[in-house]
């Protein structure tokens, strides 16, 4: 259901089922492959480095990009996340069922 993300030559993409896969543009083999829990409706986004996509049980997710895996952050957002997360000018925008939220980094 969604687009893809691609970033250093990496590829990261969603399925329907939950599961965010990280690909190797160079090669096609999976480098890693997450679990997020609940059904992913959005797309994948990278900014910052990071790997960020929501689920319907509420949890943006994002994960360091690159060849490891890391997950750094699950927030509860109260509300299920059909949408794809948007990144701008150092601010990440999240559109819940019934919210949205601008998220920004504290000096």
């Amino acid at each position: 259901m969604s687009t893809v993300a691609i970033a250093d030559d990496l590829l990261y993409i969603a399925e329907f089922a939950g599961i965010i896969h990280c690909l190797d543009l160079s090669h096609g083999t999976e480098v890693w492959a997450h679990d997020t829990e609940a059904h992913v409706w959005g797309c994948t986004l990278v900014a910052d480095r990071k790997v960020y996509a929501g689920n319907g049980k509420r949890h943006p997710r994002g994960s360091r990009d690159g060849p490891r895996k890391k997950v750094l952050a699950s927030i509860d957002m109260k509300d299920p996340i059909y949408s794809s997360p948007v990144a701008a000018n150092g601010v990440l925008y999240v559109a819940t069922q019934s919210q949205l939220y601008a998220i920004e980094k504290k000096d």
